[in-house]
């Protein structure tokens, strides 16, 4: 953890803020009224659930300091309204607003392409399942999120033992299709993931306002010919039209592109960009999928340039520089960020075999508070624990 030290010279005040000089070098600005809204006494925060009970809109906007004392670690001020605050210099330091302390609140994604097919990541379950320690669990959380997807290897071949290894993470995701789904061939299927056809990537239930955030899918047989496995790195195609393609990229991320699932029970129906992006331009999620695409409502002047987008999405997506294709085996899970990395598979011959996958959801929030609770209780500041078959970290485009 970084400290904080005070100097004579630490503390600055401004008409409207305060500057603070911290021992590492770096210098934050934090407003008056931030820093009033943001006190940590009982009668501000609730002392057992640390929620706000505060009135933030009776403060007054020009509430500012009388007294300000840096002396120690801490930084205390009196202030206009007659309330008194206390804030310890490591906490303003981790809170400090700038882009720079604000941006890697956790790992960033790592973007890969086809070579990343050589040294794939890959866990062992009892590694994340029965670590006390939380080492295994660690690498698990960071390379879904840092890489997109890991392979679980050695699973027991029960369903139960895919949720034991969901619930590590969090909450199960469910959705119209129940709290988990079987994907094999029906006689009466719903969705063409129940048939023996080829599924092109495509992210899973594009359709819903916010799709599920992480799916495990568990192979518990595999015996028909065929049936791989392909997984293509959203981010990284958006990545590749944003620099070489932008005006394609512009459309991808402003068009919203409509969405539905129909059956005899649910009509669910959602549009949004094929790219959403956070504030600052980082990627948020990708949301693809041509089976579950509904008529457009555009405008007659972006159809064409809409398809074209669409098209060249798909063309980048099923590309061997992008794709990466992996057989299945009994005992095998693949768990992947369903809102950055497209899925699909090659058809095959149920006529050969039985082909029989289980599978979960876990949603973004849930994953992101373990990454923070275990970034948290690690002393060392979270060191990098991502999954490999070498040991080190996936290789990355």
């Amino acid at each position: 953890m970084t400290t904080a030290v005070s100097t004579p010279n630490a503390v600055e005040r401004h008409t409207r803020h305060i500057a603070v000089a911290f021992g590492d070098g770096h210098r934050g600005v934090f407003h008056h009224l931030w820093l009033r809204d943001n006190c940590l006494c009982a009668e501000c925060l609730h002392p057992e659930t640390h929620e706000r009970v505060l009135d933030t809109f009776s403060l007054d906007p020009e509430v500012a300091p009388v007294v300000v004392d840096d002396a120690g670690d801490q930084l205390a001020i009196d202030w206009s309204d007659g309330h008194h605050t206390r804030h310890g210099l490591d906490w303003l330091r981790a809170r400090c607003p700038c882009s720079g302390c604000t941006a890697p609140r956790v790992p960033p994604p790592r973007l890969w392409d086809a070579g990343i097919a050589g040294d794939l990541p890959e866990l062992r379950y009892a590694d994340v399942v029965t670590d006390d320690v939380n080492v295994g669990l660690a690498a698990f959380v960071e390379t879904v999120w840092t890489t997109g997807f890991v392979f679980v290897r050695d699973v027991p071949k029960t369903e139960d033992a895919l949720r034991d290894l969901a619930r590590r993470v969090g909450h199960l995701r469910e959705t119209n299709f129940g709290p988990d789904f079987h994907v094999e061939t029906m006689l009466d299927p719903n969705n063409v993931a129940y048939t023996s056809v080829e599924l092109r990537p495509h992210t899973d239930a594009a359709n819903l306002e916010t799709p599920p955030g992480v799916q495990f899918l568990f192979c518990l047989s595999a015996d028909a010919p065929g049936g791989h496995s392909t997984l293509v790195d959203g981010f990284a195609v958006a990545e590749r039209l944003r620099t070489g393609e932008p005006d394609t990229f512009a459309l991808l991320c402003d068009v919203a592109i409509p969405y539905r699932f129909h059956d005899r029970t649910h009509d669910l129906r959602w549009a949004a960009p094929v790219v959403g992006l956070h504030d600052d331009g980082s990627y948020r999620e990708v949301r693809f999928h041509n089976a579950l695409m509904a008529p457009f409502d555009l405008p007659l002047e972006l159809i064409e340039p809409t398809y074209a987008a669409l098209r060249r999405f798909h063309e980048l997506a099923t590309s061997e520089q992008q794709r990466i294709s992996v057989r299945l085996r009994p005992g095998d899970a693949m768990v992947f960020h369903n809102r950055r990395v497209l899925h699909g598979r090659s058809a095959f011959d149920p006529g050969g075999g039985h082909r029989h996958l289980f599978g979960l959801y876990v949603d973004v929030d849930e994953w992101l508070s373990r990454l923070r609770m275990l970034r948290r209780s690690s002393s060392e500041g979270y060191a990098d624990v991502s999954a490999s078959r070498g040991g080190g970290s996936a290789r990355c485009r």
